[in-house]
């Protein structure tokens, strides 16, 4: 015997008990010419009756009351997400990131420490560079005083190094790198930064501006956006120390990024910044394509640059990725440069490293 579904027994005892009165169940009665025959009022006709009007009710509730319409949720956004989210008006510069509490922003460390001898005519800098951190760091990491002049440290020596092994996050203090003489923001919703970062980038540009006047200013895309958080497109860029530049060029017109012939890219400027936030000792990393690193190293070698603080900088000429040094080999950066910043301060937070 075919089984039935509660659905379909409870629709065909609805039926049975509409149609009961029509097939002549239940006690007769008398009509008059002209009358049709009433449904009988009995107990089990009005529960039949009822449970067919509940049921049908319960389908078209929606119509009657609008309120009742079933839709799909909206996603849960906390009002932090909101803000940070949100595009402030270009007229605001400097901003304070604050959490649903009302607190300020609070930056999520992912930094362990670990012990390091140091090697025969090891710096500073070649410690710090190769462990992706700043020689400030390092230095107050330490309680040593940061020598740009890279005086070798003393062999033996062992050295707590800071080590960063998942993108920091989140940022309170903030600054907008605005467009000014020498440098050009294309994207000013997302070129907040902290404020230590955007000082050293709005000296440099203008150092640079002011040596080449008329040329044409840096391109800068990416640094994070208010209060930092994830960036599209980006790994990085989550707490206000990163950036993105395009490669400094001859070309008057240029507009964007683009992929720079190798030949008009503007190493002399370009070498002028990255010498001039080098020697800040904030600079933790610099992602560069091989290419541009050969032809770089042969501008900076030419004009005189220290042979043994250069083999610090660059890899080349190395292969890629043989030393860990400050300009490294990184993919998608044929167009742009990549540079992060560290500061002792960002680093306030360190635990042994797998503690």
């Amino acid at each position: 015997m075919e089984s039935r579904t509660p659905a379909q027994v409870l629709n065909l005892f609805i039926v049975i008990a509409i149609a009961w009165p029509a097939v002549g169940f239940g006690s007769p009665s008398v009509l008059k010419d002209g009358q049709r025959n009433a449904p009988l009022a009995t107990p089990g006709l009005r529960a039949a009756q009822g449970v067919g009007a509940a049921v049908w009710a319960s389908r078209t509730a929606h119509r009657q009351h609008p309120a009742l319409l079933v839709t799909k949720p909206k996603p849960k956004v906390t009002w932090v997400r909101a803000r940070r989210l949100a595009r402030l008006p270009e007229s605001i510069s400097h901003g304070l990131a604050v959490s649903w509490s009302g607190q300020p922003v609070r930056t999520r460390k992912f930094n362990a420490i670990r012990d390091q001898k140091v090697k025969s005519n090891e710096t500073i800098r070649s410690v710090a560079y190769r462990a992706c951190t700043s020689p400030q760091a390092l230095a107050v990491a330490n309680g040593i005083q940061w020598d740009p002049a890279g005086t070798p440290l003393p062999e033996g020596t062992v050295l707590k190094v800071p080590l960063r092994f998942r993108a920091a996050s989140g940022f309170a203090k903030a600054v907008r790198l605005r467009t000014a003489p020498g440098v050009r923001a294309a994207r000013i919703h997302q070129t907040w930064g902290r404020p230590y970062v955007v000082k050293l980038l709005q000296d440099a540009f203008r150092a640079v501006h002011q040596r080449w006047p008329n040329r044409h200013p840096f391109i800068v895309h990416d640094v994070s956006r208010f209060g930092g958080g994830r960036l599209g497109g980006h790994k990085s860029h989550r707490a206000g120390r990163d950036i993105d530049i395009g490669y400094p060029t001859f070309e008057a017109t240029r507009k964007g990024w683009g992929r720079p012939a190798l030949g008009s890219i503007d190493y002399g400027r370009l070498w002028f910044l990255v010498d001039s936030l080098e020697r800040s000792g904030y600079v933790a990393a610099i992602y560069m394509s091989p290419r541009i690193q050969r032809r770089l190293f042969a501008h900076a070698a030419g004009q005189g640059g220290d042979l043994a603080r250069l083999q610090t900088l660059f890899q080349y000429p190395c292969a890629r990725g043989a030393k860990r040094t400050l300009i490294r080999h990184a993919r998608g950066h044929r167009d742009h440069l990549h540079i992060r910043f560290a500061s002792p301060a960002d680093l306030s937070v360190l635990t042994p490293k797998g503690s």
